[in-house]
């Protein structure tokens, strides 16, 4: 996703592949240092703008999850996933 501020100065998140979709703010930023398995991520409190895949459990380093994939509504890009509920005790992940 790539950051810029809108006219209202508030930063806000964009789809990387259209760079038009605003995705989520930066007031919803619960962390930058995320770690995903294809590289760096930001874990966000909430997203707009997204659809939502079907719910799975995937398996992950701190436990098992019941997830569903997010993409941008506008171009259709995987975004990455939505924590539903978890099976470990990763709890703040959960929304």
């Amino acid at each position: 996703m790539d950051a810029k501020r809108c006219h209202l100065f508030e930063l806000v998140y964009y789809c990387a592949s259209c760079n038009c979709n605003p995705i989520a703010i930066h007031d919803q930023v619960y962390s930058r240092l995320y770690k995903g398995a294809e590289g760096r991520g930001y874990l966000f409190r909430s997203a707009f703008n997204v659809t939502k895949g079907p719910l799975e459990e995937r398996q992950f380093t701190t436990g098992l999850f019941t997830v569903s994939t997010i993409a941008c509504c506008r171009c259709n890009q995987y975004l990455g996933w939505h924590y539903v509920r978890h099976l470990s005790n990763q709890k703040k992940k959960e929304v």
